[in-house]
């Protein structure tokens, strides 16, 4: 990074940025302002995103942020000091929800063996896999889900009726948790706008015209078809059943829900999750989220993502804040970025 710069005063006069993770974090919990582990784990997540070159789930996200249209606020809880906890994120920036859910579930399922959070009108969120990671190294099994207006067809249908419907869980094991984060629909909202950006075809069997055939035009395409076929709409059901089934909210534009679980282990000494680790590597397998680490040592960020950062912290591309940033001790203990690809190919 070099010594002081102008910020742009339009998307339009940014241009590409390359930092290292460890500058972009300090930008991003400047950025949000959040302290504690909630503001580590938030941070944290969004430029593991820019590692994996998954962008649209990284410090974009902020981008409702910088418009005001959402505030990096800690959620209240409309039914406190209860296993099962309702929580009101609209307006509210997700990753930040979520993070702090997720270090108040750990604490209940400590005490009481679960915890069971319900977030309603829940915003953009991106990838779901850091947060359950983080509840795996606690010891503890952690599951998200989160629902999404109809976009997807069921197994056989013609027409939209589930959402994209992602889901992840983790499993503590040696040396890292087994992490799942999987989408139930065979292309992604994220992986539609790409191919849109990009002007190109999609590939045969992801998605469906207005008469309920496949099509590869992404023109044409108006709804998805549900990934691994019958598979992947029962899946999509159970995240249904987590989420507007508990909540009672059925899911559209404004109205997501998530649902975190986190689960403490009956008998926490043997490692089921190491058990599978050792056995899938026997075989030549590899255990979800266990590989490979990106290289990644500096990130290029796309102009319209410095200038969110530059609309929510001036400076922030200075040395002199970066170096001030990184010598505030932290009071929590969180783990590194691990980048470790968590879904399924």
């Amino acid at each position: 990074m070099a010594g002081p710069e102008q910020s742009p005063t339009s998307a339009r006069e940014a241009v590409s940025v390359t930092t290292t993770p460890e500058a972009l974090q300090c930008a991003v919990r400047a950025a949000i302002r959040v302290p504690g582990l909630a503001g580590d784990l938030t941070a944290a997540a969004l430029v593991e995103a820019e590692q994996l070159g998954e962008r649209r789930f990284g410090v974009s996200l902020l981008s409702g942020v910088a418009r005001d249209e959402e505030r990096c606020d800690l959620p209240c809880f409309d039914n406190a000091n209860r296993v099962a906890e309702l929580c009101c994120a609209a307006g509210l920036f997700g990753p930040v929800v979520v993070a702090s859910v997720a270090e108040r579930m750990v604490a209940a399922a400590r005490s009481g063996g679960v915890g069971i959070a319900v977030l309603r009108n829940l915003g953009a969120l991106g990838r779901l896999a850091p947060y359950v990671r983080w509840v795996a190294t606690e010891g503890l099994v952690g599951v998200l889900a989160v629902d999404a207006p109809p976009f997807v067809a069921p197994y056989g249908g013609s027409a939209a009726v589930l959402g994209t419907n992602p889901i992840a869980f983790a499993l503590p094991a040696k040396p890292r948790p087994i992490v799942v984060d999987v989408s139930t629909s065979s292309i992604t909202m994220a992986g539609l706008r790409d191919a849109q950006a990009a002007g190109r075809d999609l590939p045969l069997g992801v998605a469906l015209n207005s008469d309920g055939l496949s099509t590869a035009d992404i023109d044409e395409a108006v709804s998805a078809t549900p990934r691994g076929g019958l598979m992947g709409t029962l899946l999509a059901l159970l995240v249904e059943s987590l989420t507007g089934g508990l909540s009672g909210v059925l899911p559209g534009p404004e109205k997501r829900t998530g649902t975190l679980l986190v689960l403490r282990p009956v008998d926490a000494k043997p490692l089921v999750g190491t058990r599978l680790v050792e056995s899938f590597e026997k075989v030549g397998a590899r255990a979800p989220g266990l590989g490979p680490t990106p290289e990644a040592e500096r990130i290029t960020l796309e102009p319209t993502t410095v200038y969110i950062l530059d609309r929510l912290v001036p400076g922030w591309r200075d040395d002199e804040f970066v170096e001030a940033r990184a010598a505030r001790p932290s009071r929590n203990t969180f783990p590194k970025v691990s980048g470790s690809r968590d879904r399924p190919p």
